[in-house]
């Protein structure tokens, strides 16, 4: 790990002035995978740790109580590389294209949610849904997973488990400089966020 951090060190030390545009956009875009490779590490040995309860000879609950404490992250980002450890188990063929670099981080954890909502149906589809979102960005990823789960759940309104679980939010600037905005809110964000539309936008 030493050598990791001493190539990184290396990186972070060159002056970015001193570069093209061309050299920064392709170092940000390796910086991305390497990223991404990262993620992935911290997901097998957080599984590696979890299947030998390391975190009970450290003196820890759960793993994700160790990540907190140890690793400094939040509740939400410790249960969420739980959750993308145990993936391998659950969204076998997701998991792999994510080690491969098919498909981003922002990726997969569409497909690893959808597998730990509706288990009996998603071994079904995975290899199918992995193949169609390969090509897509993670927008239009979590559309076609969206698309999939309400297919498969059918009509009917969503327990508050499920609309917390499936709620998310993105935005970006378009080339006429408006925000583009892509959300999908629980009922009570929803209405908060019409609340502030409306009163943005009186008659």
């Amino acid at each position: 790990m030493s050598q990791l951090r001493s190539v990184l060190e290396e990186v972070a030390a060159v002056d970015d002035h001193g570069l093209s545009v061309e050299d920064l956009a392709a170092d940000i875009t390796e910086l991305v995978h390497v990223g991404q490779m990262v993620e992935v590490l911290i997901a097998r040995k957080t599984r590696s740790l979890s299947d030998r309860d390391g975190h009970r000879d450290l003196g820890y609950s759960s793993v994700t109580n160790l990540l907190v404490d140890v690793a400094r992250m939040s509740p939400w980002r410790a249960r969420q590389v739980v959750s993308h450890a145990n993936a391998q188990d659950k969204a076998p063929y997701a998991y792999q294209a994510w080690v491969d670099g098919r498909l981003s981080s922002d990726q997969v954890r569409w497909l690893f949610a959808a597998a730990e909502a509706i288990p009996d149906e998603y071994p079904h589809a995975e290899e199918r849904l992995v193949d169609i979102v390969e090509g897509l960005d993670a927008v239009d990823t979590r559309r076609a997973i969206e698309y999939w789960r309400q297919s498969v759940e059918g009509p009917g309104e969503l327990s508050a488990e499920a609309q917390q679980e499936r709620r998310g939010l993105s935005a970006s600037w378009t080339m006429g400089g408006m925000l583009k905005v892509d959300a999908t809110l629980t009922p009570l964000a929803g209405e908060a966020f019409l609340a502030c539309v409306d009163a943005n936008n009186p008659p």
